[in-house]
């Protein structure tokens, strides 16, 4: 199976919980909208939850058949009146770009097999050899998959948009996205304390042209087409 999935940063309204507390009126704001969405054509399934370290900020994958699916949806009169509605939660415009994750469908993001997924995201060089610095990166989650306890699964892809990034070039970064799933956000930083981590936490780090790296929790729960 094939498909590409949208990767979206929300910038909640202070206190707006919309997939914790589904019976508020945020909450309905974001079924009514995930229901919308996974009606359209190619839309297969969605992931969403907070940010463990900043509650304001929520993370959102939703599966696609393909790229032209999601930007058809976009263009349709039903997008305008639901970005409208949206507006009683978000207080900023949504962040996004699609990536090929793999393996797809990426159903390790889902909370009922990773309790907690850790979000990386690398902002590299625009004109980074991607095959290199994925097979560096690639080490050290070897090293997690066969040593750390609470490892849930991994996926894995390349932004296919440039992202606004101010440590790169231009302004603009090549983004490479891996998505851990672990039982809880405390093995996970337990593992990171570890001589083992610490001694391999270099093949990232060090990765050629990589200019920016960011690493988050999220509790993802997963939404389908009813």
């Amino acid at each position: 199976m094939s498909g590409v999935t949208e990767i979206a940063i929300c910038y909640l309204k202070p206190g707006a919980d919309p997939v914790g507390n589904p019976d508020s009126a945020e909450g309905k704001i974001m079924q009514d909208t995930l229901s919308l969405v996974l009606q359209q054509k190619g839309a297969q399934r969605a992931f969403a939850g907070k940010e463990e370290e900043n509650p304001n900020v929520l993370r959102l994958f939703i599966d696609w058949d393909k790229v032209e699916d999601h930007i058809d949806f976009t263009k349709s009169e039903a997008y305008g009146p639901m970005v409208k509605s949206l507006g009683a939660v978000l207080d900023a415009p949504i962040v996004y770009f699609h990536s090929p994750l793999k393996p797809f469908p990426p159903t390790t993001l889902s909370k009922t097999i990773s309790p907690m997924t850790e979000i990386l995201t690398c902002h590299f060089d625009p004109s980074v050899d991607t095959n290199a610095a994925q097979s560096s990166i690639k080490k050290l989650i070897s090293v997690i998959e066969t040593n750390a306890p609470g490892y849930k699964g991994y996926v894995e892809g390349w932004g296919e948009e440039l992202q606004e990034n101010d440590k790169s070039p231009g302004g603009k970064s090549k983004v490479y996205i891996g998505c851990l799933g672990w039982n809880s956000k405390e093995e996970h930083m337990n593992f990171r304390e570890t001589q083992l981590f610490k001694d391999n936490v270099h093949h990232i780090l060090d990765a050629h042209q990589l200019k920016d790296v960011q690493m988050v929790h999220a509790s993802l729960l997963e939404y389908h087409d009813a």
